[in-house]
């Protein structure tokens, strides 16, 4: 979507639940992945947004604004 934001469609889940729980798979993978450039190591973050079709919306639009208000959410409590 831009430099520092990206979507994904995961299709064919049918409960908010199972959006969460891959969603922390993801989330725990990419913190317990260290790199290192340089001998400086890294790690990645992120702040995860998530919308379901059909309860946040019927087209890509209105699921895109309603990500975008979850990870406005994210973002302010630090979660």
């Amino acid at each position: 979507m831009d430099a520092d934001h990206f979507a994904i469609v995961i299709p064919k889940l049918e409960r908010e639940e199972d959006a969460a729980v891959l969603v922390e798979r993801w989330m725990h993978t990419l913190r317990d992945h260290t790199f290192a450039i340089d001998g400086n190591p890294f790690r990645i973050s992120a702040r995860v947004g998530i919308s379901m079709y059909p309860d946040d919306g019927i087209d890509a639009g209105t699921l895109f604004n309603h990500a975008e208000a979850a990870l406005k959410q994210a973002k302010l409590s630090r979660n």
